[in-house]
C-alpha cells in the first residue's frame, strides 16, 4: 500500500579514535538521550564495528516528519554535542535517506540463511558488515535478526526494509552486496529470500484522516513474527513431509507461497485485531501490558513446537 508520508531518516557513520572507545561511549549515550527528548522523535538503531568487517559505527536517527528532523540536525543542543565529538572521531558522514513529499511504498525481504556448523562467529561478523554497508544505501528503513531456536529451527531469520521498491533493488544489485555475499559462500549452507511486496506497511494501515501514525518498526516486526513464527512452524511439520519426494527447491517454493498467503489475507488481519491496543497504545499501560503478552505468547509458542515436533 502506498502512502505519502513526510516522515524522515538520517544515517551517520563515524570511526572513533583508538583508546577513545570509553569516552565515545559516554558521548553517544548523551547525544542519544538529548535526541529522544526531540519532538517527533520515531527512534534510533546502531550497528556496532565488527573486526575485519566494518571499522564505523552506524546510527540510524528516524523523525516522523523531515522538519523536525532538521530541527534537531541544526538545534544547538546537537551542534554543542556534535563539538564535543571532534577529538573522538576521525570521521562523520551524514545522509539524508527519507525526505518530505516522497510517495513512499515500503519494501520488505525475509532472508533465512543457514550457517555450516562451527562457522557462527564468522557469519556474525559477516552479518554485521553487510548490515553497515545496507544502513549506508538511500531508503535503508532499518532491519531485524531472529536467531535459530535449537531444536525448533536451524536458520537464522533477517528482516530487511527499504523505503521503496527502486531503493532495495539498489540495494540486492549492487556489487557492493555481490561483494559481501561472496564472503558468505564459504560459511553458508542455504540462503532463501522472501520478498513482500508491500512491505510492512500493508500490514499496518493507518487512517490519515485520525492522524494516526505506524507503529515503531519493532512493533510491526514483532507483530509479523508473532504470526510468521507458527505459521512456519506448521508448514514445516505438517507440510514438509508431503513433499519429500519433490527437490528443495521446489519445497521451499510451496512453503513460501503459503506463507505470503496465510499471513497476507489470515492471519496478520487476525493478529492486527487481536494486538490492536499495542499496536496503537492509548496509554502507557497498553504498551506495557501488550509487551508482557507478546513475550508470554511467544515463550507459550516456542514451547509448545518444542513439545510438537
Amino acid at each position: 500500500m502506498t502512502t505519502f508520508s513526510d516522515r524522515a531518516t538520517v544515517v551517520i557513520s563515524h570511526r572513533v579514535r583508538e583508546g577513545r572507545e570509553s569516552d565515545y561511549a559516554q558521548w553517544r549515550a548523551a547525544i542519544n538521550i538529548a535526541v529522544a527528548r526531540y519532538e517527533g522523535f520515531d527512534g534510533l538503531e546502531e550497528i556496532r564495528p565488527q573486526a575485519g568487517a566494518q571499522a564505523d559505527w552506524v546510527i540510524v536517527f528516524r523523525f516522523r516528519s523531515a522538519e523536525q528532523l532538521s530541527e534537531w540536525l541544526s538545534s544547538d543542543e546537537r551542534r554543542a554535542l556534535v563539538e564535543q565529538a571532534e577529538d573522538l572521531l576521525d570521521e562523520m558522514h551524514e545522509q539524508i535517506v527519507s525526505t518530505p513529499g516522497q510517495a513512499v511504498e515500503p519494501q520488505t525481504i525475509v532472508i533465512s540463511e543457514r550457517v555450516k556448523p562451527g562457522r557462527e562467529q564468522d557469519y556474525s561478523t559477516w552479518q554485521s558488515g553487510i548490515t553497515a554497508a545496507a544502513s549506508r544505501f538511500p531508503g535503508y528503513l532499518g532491519g531485524e535478526q531472529f536467531p535459530p531456536v535449537p531444536g525448533v529451527q536451524d536458520e537464522w531469520v533477517y528482516m530487511l526494509r527499504f523505503a521503496t521498491p527502486e531503493q532495495l533493488d539498489g540495494w540486492l544489485n549492487s556489487n557492493e552486496r555481490k561483494q559481501w555475499r561472496d564472503k558468505a559462500e564459504p560459511f553458508l549452507e542455504h540462503v532463501d529470500i522472501q520478498r513482500i511486496a508491500a512491505g510492512l506497511g500493508g500490514w499496518f494501515p493507518v487512517s490519515a484522516k485520525t492522524g494516526e501514525v505506524p507503529p515503531p518498526n519493532w512493533k510491526q516486526a514483532l507483530a509479523v513474527l508473532l504470526a510468521m513464527y507458527p505459521t512456519v512452524m506448521c508448514l514445516m511439520i505438517f507440510v514438509s513431509p508431503l513433499l519429500e519426494a519433490a527437490p528443495e527447491p521446489a519445497d521451499m517454493f510451496v512453503r513460501a507461497l503459503m506463507n505470503v498467503i496465510i499471513l497476507t489475507w489470515v492471519l496478520m488481519p487476525v493478529t492486527n485485531r487481536v494486538i490492536k491496543h499495542w499496536l496503537y497504545p492509548r496509554s502507557a499501560a497498553d504498551n506495557v501490558v501488550g509487551t508482557g503478552l507478546v513475550v508470554i505468547a511467544f515463550a507459550a509458542m516456542v514451547a509448545t513446537f518444542v513439545v510438537v515436533s
